[in-house]
């Protein structure tokens, strides 16, 4: 692997001191391999394990030991075993006497955890991590720290505290990957905020600083993010250009996720210049990429790539089958970013009620002490008494009224959307799942419905996010007043609800839905001279059809609001069909 500058400049000071005098102790030398093992393990990861097999001959001290220690933890989580790299970086948080050995190894195994799927212990982690952070002065251990922090602020949707810690972490640091990886948080976040719309030149000029350090997995994740700019600008070209020119720089990371992504990318770029086989090829690619039952956004894109090639070739049973592939990938990854934000608020919530079960603790101490105080009085012994069963039970009145306004809280959060005040995607699919199973039981019947807004990347471009969010809400005030009413309301991600009418029959359905369509289609935005009109199309399915299984009733809806998207939009289509049977869409 090519490396920049500096890295080249690192390598030759390291083999300099390798060819030192031969006066130069034994323990040098193994100072210098860890700590070259350490330069290398996110530019050279074949090297870097050759160089730990060569220390795990040496004699070493009990530091030097900890420290070979949490490397291999790190290859192994690297190497994708997360659960032995757990139980590795476990043992070393809690027992390795090198305190920043341990910081790092707490750093390295709230990532293990959250590759893991383990987000609850992985959040709880983070908080231990960040309270250890002030009392830690190895800059090493504390860029790490704060990118991990960074990185998991992020992907939960806290995006002030992401770019807060992540602009902290430019601030401390020169140390390349810690920059590389808080710059590539910032880009991604600009695109997820729409701060950042077109490629630009500090984006540009923070890929060179990545490429130049070696850097190359990080430079890597912000070509992909260039890509994506230049697809949303309808630069297909450019695209192709910027990732192709790159591709066994990419590859030689290794990262599959990033593998993946950057395939899934070329695949929309080939789509969108006509190019089917080549468009094709690369969504495979992308999928075959992926790991077995990870659901990601790159693999939905692959699928919609595939669905769309078959579609124009007048494959429609492939592109069907494709566009299912991806409903269900969508909606997984979907669920697990709602679990992940559940997660983050549940171990939250997990911190502040230990602190306060400590904070209790204590109060009780300072209870034991005053009640040994008073049995050395006696005169003082009935005032002191009284004094302590006040002090109990108005912490106990105290926390419990706190304990059990933040349950409320934590399960509004959890239950609701904050910007239309539907219902969230994962307590949507849980009461929708009770809903219909109560149906079933009564021998009753359901509709649902997924409703999606015309256009609406176009409204956020033209008049900004402000006025997008306040269409969201407008547009949920109608559903709320149409549909709401009949059944349950929620929001399934972006500018997509979801409804389910127990009792209502599809034609029943059908008709409520046009109601919220001509509701919402009277919803203006920009100017008062030329105002433009929202419009929704809906896709609508019953339990006559698909019967009452939440996951088929989706996907049938889902396929039915393609539909209307494919013939002009503004419209409801209605899926009529048996699971078994073939299905014709029916414009209302």
């Amino acid at each position: 692997m090519k490396l920049g500058t500096r890295r080249t400049l690192a390598l030759v000071f390291v083999a300099v001191s390798a060819i030192a005098p031969i006066s130069a102790s034994f323990a040098d030398t193994v100072e210098t391999k860890l700590a070259r093992a350490e330069d290398l393990k996110r530019v050279d990861y074949a090297e870097f394990g050759r160089l730990l097999d060569t220390l795990d001959s040496d004699s070493l001290t009990e530091a030097q030991s900890e420290e070979l220690a949490y490397l291999r933890a790190w290859q192994t989580v690297y190497g994708g075993n997360y659960a032995a790299g757990i139980d590795q970086l476990t043992k070393l948080v809690e027992q390795a006497k090198d305190a920043t050995v341990r910081f790092r190894s707490r750093s390295s195994l709230v990532n293990a955890l959250g590759l893991a799927q383990r987000h609850i212990e992985s959040f709880e982690q983070l908080n231990l991590l960040i309270e250890e952070l002030p009392q830690q002065d190895d800059p090493v251990a504390r860029a790490q720290a704060l990118a991990v922090a960074a990185q998991l602020h992020y992907i939960v949707g806290q995006n002030e505290d992401s770019l807060r810690l992540s602009t902290q972490l430019l601030e401390e640091t020169e140390i390349p990957w810690a920059r590389c990886g808080a710059l590539g948080i910032q880009a991604d976040s600009g695109i997820k905020t729409g701060k950042l719309v077109a490629v630009g030149k500090d984006l540009l000029d923070a890929i060179d600083e990545c490429t130049l350090a070696g850097e190359y997995l990080f430079a890597g994740v912000m070509r992909v993010i260039a890509a994506k700019l230049y697809l949303s600008n309808d630069l297909p070209m450019e695209a192709v250009r910027s990732l192709s020119e790159h591709e066994t720089e990419i590859t030689s990371t290794r990262y599959h996720h990033l593998i993946s992504d950057m395939a899934a990318q070329l695949a929309r770029a080939q789509l969108a210049l006509g190019n089917l086989d080549d468009a094709k090829r690369r969504a495979q690619q992308a999928i075959d990429i992926s790991r077995v039952g990870e659901q990601t956004e790159p693999l939905a894109q692959a699928w919609r790539v595939l669905s769309e090639v078959a579609s124009r070739r007048g494959e429609f049973a492939e592109a069907f089958q494709a566009l299912q592939r991806n409903a269900e990938v969508e909606r997984a990854y979907l669920d697990e970013v709602g679990q992940r934000a559940l997660a983050f608020q549940l171990a939250r919530y997990r911190t502040q009620a230990q602190k306060l079960e400590i904070e209790g603790l204590n109060r009780q101490n300072d209870v034991l002490r005053l009640q040994q105080e008073v049995n050395t009085t006696a005169v003082q012994n009935a005032r002191l008494s009284i004094l302590l069963l006040l002090t109990v039970l108005g912490f106990a009145v105290v926390w419990a009224l706190r304990t059990r306004k933040m349950k409320r809280h934590f399960q509004l959060l959890a239950q609701s959307d904050s910007l239309t005040g539907a219902a969230s995607r994962p307590h949507f699919m849980n009461h929708g799942r009770q809903l219909l199973e109560k149906a079933q039981r009564s021998g009753g019947r359901a509709a649902l419905l997924i409703m999606d807004l015309d256009f609406f990347k176009t409204v956020n471009d033209e008049h900004g996010h402000a006025v997008g969010d306040e269409m969201l809400r407008r547009a949920a005030d109608c559903c709320r007043e149409t549909l709401a009413p009949h059944g349950l309301f929620g929001r399934l991600g972006g500018e997509e609800f979801g409804f389910i009418l127990p009792g209502k029959s599809a034609d029943e359905a059908v008709d409520l839905a046009n109601d919220c369509r001509l509701a919402v289609h009277t919803i203006q935005y920009g100017s008062s001279e030329q105002p433009s009109y929202l419009s929704a199309s809906f896709g609508v399915t019953s339990t006559a059809e698909e019967g009452f299984d939440m996951r088929d009733l989706l996907v049938a809806a889902d396929g039915a609001l393609y539909e209307a998207k494919r013939k002009g939009r503004n419209r409801v289509v209605h899926r009529q069909r048996r699971r078994s049977e073939a299905w014709t869409p029916a414009a209302v």
